[in-house]
């Protein structure tokens, strides 16, 4: 590294800096190692202070060295000793905290460590696994269909309820279009909902239609879209969700029948609750 760049580094505010001497026991083996020269954010980024640690080993510094997972001290005795230079991202236990480390050997017994801070980022990393685990778990316990679509209508994704409910393996259904399962005359008011939402990019809920299960029978389904984007406003893909209605049409087409029969009659018509209610 030339002089322009370490005086960059070793006066940069985000990049910490350390230069060590590895110390080995009497076969040979890394057994702990000194610091030689560190930097101001090498102090902030640690909480160790200059004064506190040059000329003194990890071990005498940072005694809980020895308790953490990983092994500081063989890890970088190996490159010490072997004039290699690596990258990698680890948690210090003592520290509690993540860093980003490039450390180097140019000199057989010593080595340089340039790191960052990156716990900010492996927290939210660990957060948005966790929702996303969470997210999970909702899609596979709904009983209510979650899918998504192309915007030419092939199933890009869905949820085990669609196995569930229809009994068709996700196999027999992902990258497959959906009219394959949807019923021909409701073909054209799929289409005409998702270019309306392409269109105006709003939800459209209330999509009625009838699918086919795994045995040939029709079902009425209900569904509510949304046009998914990327962090650029671009659209990807549709999401839905759909639930099935055919028990809930079967009432309402009994209900009309009903009044139908009740406007129709010639006789007048009372209807009671089983308490004789009207």
């Amino acid at each position: 590294m030339d002089e322009k760049s370490l005086n960059a580094i070793l006066n940069s505010p985000l990049l910490g800096y350390a230069s060590h001497r590895i110390v080995l026991d009497d076969t040979g083996v890394p057994v702990d190692y000194v610091f030689l020269e560190v930097n101001k954010a090498f102090e902030s980024l640690t909480g160790l202070k200059q004064k506190d640690i040059l000329n003194k080993s990890i071990k005498e510094t940072v005694p809980d060295i020895v308790q953490s997972d990983f092994d500081w001290i063989g890890y970088y005795g190996e490159v010490a000793l072997n004039g290699l230079e690596r990258d990698f991202d680890q948690y210090s236990r003592p520290m509690d905290k993540w860093y980003r480390v490039h450390v180097y050997s140019s000199e057989k017994y010593y080595f340089t460590t340039i790191f960052i801070d990156i716990t900010d980022s492996k927290k939210s990393e660990t957060e948005l696994k966790q929702s996303e685990a969470k997210y999970r778990k909702l899609i596979e316990n709904s009983h209510e269909i979650i899918y998504q679509l192309s915007a030419e209508g092939v199933i890009i994704f869905a949820s085990p309820a669609w196995t569930y409910t229809l009994g068709h393996s996700l196999d027999q259904v992902i990258g497959h279009p959906f009219t394959e399962f949807v019923h021909e005359e409701d073909w054209c008011l799929c289409f005409d909902s998702i270019n309306e939402l392409l269109k105006t990019g709003s939800r459209k809920s209330g999509v009625e239609y009838r699918v086919r299960d795994v045995h040939g029978k029709w079902h009425w389904h209900s569904s509510s879209i949304v046009p998914f984007v990327n962090e650029q406003g671009s659209f990807v893909a549709i999401d839905g969700v759909a639930r099935d209605v055919t028990e809930k049409r079967k009432s309402d087409d009994l209900l009309r029948k009903l009044s139908l029969a009740v406007e129709q009659s010639p006789v007048s018509v009372v209807i009671t609750d089983l308490n004789a209610n009207v």
